[in-house]
């Protein structure tokens, strides 16, 4: 299936890329129909209304990796989009409580 082979390569091209992974990860796996995306300046992009409220993170706010290349940014958007679309699940994973969670990789499902 070439949606499976696509969320595989991005899968693997995220996980070269990290640069370092977190001691303590949490990992979501949802649905983003209620998810808000929201572009900042300087492409910085922030996920409200994650499921991610219910282990501390202020409104589910997800944001990524300081580290994070503006390309992973654009992907990480159109992938939500995508998955929005298409109504796929979408993997995150990110570390931190209050409002410094941090997506460390993502993937769709």
């Amino acid at each position: 299936m070439r949606l499976g082979f696509l969320s595989r390569a991005i899968l693997a091209v995220l996980a070269t890329a990290a640069v370092s992974s977190p001691a303590s990860a949490d990992m979501l796996i949802e649905l983003p129909t209620a998810w808000r995306l929201e572009n900042y300046a300087n492409e910085n992009i922030v996920i409200w209304f994650t499921g991610a409220s219910a282990v501390g993170c202020t409104n589910g706010r997800l944001a990524p990796d300081s580290a994070m290349s503006a390309q992973d940014r654009s992907r990480l958007w159109s992938l939500v989009l995508s998955a929005k679309l298409s109504n796929r699940k979408v993997g995150l994973s990110y570390s931190g409580t209050g409002n410094a969670c941090v997506i460390t990789s993502f993937f769709i499902d």
